[in-house]
């Protein structure tokens, strides 16, 4: 189980790693079940002010744009 605070000090982590400004739009389509969805991409994307595109899976049709 995860701790309030580690997950606080997770989600700084990688906002600073990946450079994550209110400016980005974020495109999330792993599981939020999985570490990878919710603690290294909705979470930090969130916390920063930045907009998240939930997906329910990944179709390359549905989520590329030009």
């Amino acid at each position: 189980m995860h701790s309030q605070a580690g997950m606080l000090a997770n989600l700084s982590i990688a906002t600073a790693v990946q450079g994550l400004s209110a400016a980005d739009r974020v495109l999330a389509v792993l599981p939020l079940f999985h570490v990878g969805g919710l603690c290294i991409q909705v979470l930090p994307a969130l916390a920063c002010g930045a907009v998240v595109n939930l997906h329910a899976r990944f179709e390359p049709g549905a989520c590329c744009t030009t």
